[in-house]
């Protein structure tokens, strides 16, 4: 029996208004060979975007015939509220002809939460920030250590998890029979090129300097990091460095699967690329 193909995903949150500014027949003909379009905000609050502005542009891919796949951050109080509307908001989209054409993710258990109690059957996956909570992922690693987050994930419907790529093949312990009985519900999203290194709540380029100890509150951000990345090198790491807002990551641009038959061994049914950090 053949495979299913791999739905192929394009990763657009960082600069998905300027993307749409440019025109509709443009981006229609550049999209063409994806499926599916992830917009949102996967590490900060600060750049998630108002419900009304989150549902144009969710709207204006649903209508290029597109999967929508919206990214939520780690929140505070201070983004919880936009957050409820932004899932209240694909509640609503999600609905009549567009029903299963809109799936959520979420880096924060709150917000998993949140989502279940907002809306019940929209599809929730697990961001590239909780993942660890579930599995052991180095460069040639990946393997199920948590079966009891596993099942707490599933408990919120959670069947879906979030990975990037680290330039190998990694070896698992998939193959299981234990493991394998455990995971045959569940998929795997894998992006690329950029492994998302860590994340903080502050940013080098969008807040003022702090004094140790000092807390942020009442820090105006003004999304200097949606201008551009910036390359840090330090004598002891010697791989290069790229920052972006609050997040570190590294490149990785080799391919590292022979086949898309190969990547069923990682439970890998969707490949997210990213044009941009």
């Amino acid at each position: 029996m053949a495979s299913k193909p791999v739905e192929k995903a394009i990763r657009l949150e960082a600069r998905t208004a300027a993307l749409l500014a440019a025109g509709r027949g443009k981006l229609a003909a550049g999209l063409k060979k994806f499926d599916s379009v992830y917009i949102g905000a996967e590490f900060c609050e600060n750049l998630l975007p108002p419900p009304a502005e989150l549902a144009r542009q969710a709207a204006f891919f649903l209508k290029l015939g597109k999967q929508v796949r919206v990214l939520t951050p780690l929140v505070t109080e201070k983004g919880l509220g936009r957050l409820a509307g932004c899932i209240k908001t694909l509640l609503r989209l999600g609905g009549g002809a567009h029903a299963g054409r809109i799936e959520l993710t979420v880096n924060d258990i709150g917000a998993a939460r949140l989502a279940r109690e907002l809306a019940p059957k929209l599809p929730v996956a697990l961001g590239r920030l909780l993942y660890d909570n579930v599995f052991l992922f180095r460069k040639d690693t990946l393997r199920l250590v948590n079966p009891a987050a596993l099942d707490f994930f599933a408990g919120l419907g959670i069947r879906r998890f979030e990975l990037s790529g680290t330039g190998r093949f990694p070896k698992t312990n998939f193959g299981e029979k234990a493991v394998r009985a455990r995971l045959k519900d569940f998929a795997v999203s894998l992006y690329y090129p950029y492994l998302n290194m860590s994340t903080a709540r502050a940013c080098m380029t969008g807040m003022e300097p702090r004094a140790p100890g000092e807390v942020f509150n009442g820090v105006l951000c003004r999304r200097e990091c949606g201008v551009s990345s910036f390359r840090v090198a330090h004598p002891l790491i010697k791989e290069e460095l790229l920052v972006r807002g609050n997040t570190v990551f590294l490149e990785f641009p080799e391919k590292f699967y022979t086949s898309e038959r190969k990547l069923e061994q990682l439970r890998v049914d969707r490949l997210v690329y990213c044009p941009f950090l």
